[in-house]
């Protein structure tokens, strides 16, 4: 997760409930400090992957948007390492407010409610850099299906991965 900064919330782990059971303690007001910081998030993933000894491994991006400004320090790291990154759109053009545990809803420093839009536009051309796909969320498993597909070509193995998406998606959509 990231927001300001990224932290590891699970080891990379073949136990799907484990990561199943963290999807709905999951909120902005989990992260010590509000913010985008994207590359931090590809880097701490990054070094999951590198710790974990692969040589190539895809990595799922769920976000509403990513700074064009860091499109090129993004790309750089991938390549380094060859990864490829997905991303799964969040949100809408139109925005909505972030809603907080405590009730309220994600406020910047002016005190003004955010409202973070999609930009599908940005997310489309940085997986694009990233040789991935760019999905939106959909309310059926139409999305993940997808990405899936996409891993799937080049890691037929994918079965477990497979149900552990549908399953992580289900969960998210429960919150």
């Amino acid at each position: 997760v990231y927001g300001g900064e990224a932290f590891t919330v699970s080891p990379l782990t073949e136990d799907g409930n484990t990561i199943i059971s963290l999807i709905p303690t999951l909120h902005p007001a989990l992260l010590p400090t509000y913010g985008s910081n994207t590359e931090d998030g590809i880097d701490a993933a990054i070094d999951l992957i590198k710790n974990a000894g692969y040589q190539q491994a895809d990595i799922l991006l769920l976000t509403d948007g990513v700074s064009r400004a860091a499109f090129r320090d993004i790309s750089s790291q991938l390549n380094s390492r060859n990864v490829r990154l997905h991303i799964l759109g969040l949100g809408t053009s139109e925005g909505a407010p972030i809603p907080m545990g405590n009730g309220g809803f994600v406020k910047d420093k002016s005190g003004s409610i955010l409202l973070p839009k999609l930009d599908s536009s940005a997310l489309r051309e940085l997986a694009d850099l990233g040789g991935g796909k760019f999905v939106t969320m959909s309310n059926d498993d139409s999305d993940i299906n997808h990405l899936l597909q996409a891993v799937a070509s080049d890691f037929p193995e994918t079965t477990a991965v497979s149900d552990l998406g549908n399953r992580a998606q289900r969960a998210y959509r429960l919150r």
